[in-house]
């Protein structure tokens, strides 16, 4: 490798290409001495957390043979640093956020359950208790906003319950978080869900002609799903566990963080970013929580505004 590959030593990503060098996610024998390197980005009347800005970068620093897991990593912490810059300036009724469960009512929600519709849940599948949100499982469908959503950061906690029922009660607990969701009130809204299952939590899942493109493939098919890093073959079983599992333990609190700017998704779960999309459809839409045979709990569902730009 020759200095003439690299960016300038006065821009940041010199500084970025060392930190990759320095935690091994660079391989040298790998690198290539005909690439050219990418220019910094101008950050001129966009945002400064922009994610797109650096795609040539990070492109760049994989051809010359880094990592993938190292860079993927590397460009979770630019877009969290970059985000906070962008975001501690807004206006303060910007940053605060919508907290759709707070702590005395669900009226942000409506409930639609299979074979019965909407508003009608006579088993009280949805219950708020102290704060908490309960969804029991017991019934199929989904507790979903009466709003539609676009350009946001949401964050979302989850943790199991017990309760498991019908045909999954001996298999794997089995939830979601989906958005974007348009159209009829069915088994599934068409959106795109992050799914919240047992060896499986933080697949993201196209459904009912929804799209998404990761790393240049797109997807449309109902149910087509982008597998997380170290994602491993799932033991349809209760309390299945993998060995690069996200989760935390059965019973333990769960975040999940989302990024919708345009048509643009970003997902991270327990602060380890797991999906980049670009090319998003629907790119707004409603934000709903799955009913499917197993109880979940939860604390937090907040959706920051990221519009005005």
């Amino acid at each position: 490798m020759t200095i003439k590959t690299l960016p300038a030593a006065s821009s940041p990503w010199a500084a970025a290409l060392c930190l990759v060098w320095l935690i091994g996610g660079l391989d040298p024998a790998a690198a290539q001495t005909n690439v050219t390197p990418p220019t910094a980005p101008s950050t001129t009347n966009q945002p400064a957390w922009a994610p797109v800005a650096d795609d040539e970068f990070f492109k760049w620093l994989l051809e010359l043979g880094a990592d993938k897991n190292k860079v993927t990593q590397l460009r979770g912490m630019a877009e969290s640093r970059r985000y906070w810059e962008w975001f501690k300036d807004r206006p303060l009724a910007v940053r605060q956020p919508e907290s759709l469960l707070n702590g005395k009512d669900l009226a942000a929600f409506y409930p639609w359950l299979e074979r019965e519709g909407t508003f009608a849940d006579r088993d009280g599948v949805f219950t708020l208790t102290n704060g908490l949100l309960r969804i029991s499982g017991q019934r199929t469908g989904y507790l979903a906003t009466r709003k539609s959503y676009s350009n946001y950061r949401l964050v979302a906690e989850f943790k199991w319950g017990e309760a498991t029922w019908g045909r999954r009660k001996e298999r794997t607990r089995n939830s979601g978080l989906c958005i974007h969701g348009v159209g009829e009130d069915k088994v599934w809204m068409r959106s795109i869900e992050i799914q919240i299952a047992e060896g499986q939590t933080g697949d993201v899942v196209v459904l009912d002609g929804a799209k998404l493109t990761v790393d240049g493939q797109t997807k449309v098919r109902s149910f087509d799903t982008f597998k997380r890093p170290g994602a491993e073959q799932v033991v349809d079983k209760i309390g299945f566990r993998g060995k690069e599992d996200l989760e935390k333990p059965h019973g333990e609190w769960n975040t999940i963080e989302v990024i919708a700017l345009g048509a643009t998704l970003r997902v991270k779960v327990n602060d380890v970013p797991v999906l980049a999309g670009e090319s998003a459809y629907p790119s707004a839409g409603r934000i709903y929580l799955q009913s499917n045979n197993a109880e979940i709990f939860f604390r937090r569902l907040d959706v920051y505004p990221l519009a005005g730009e």
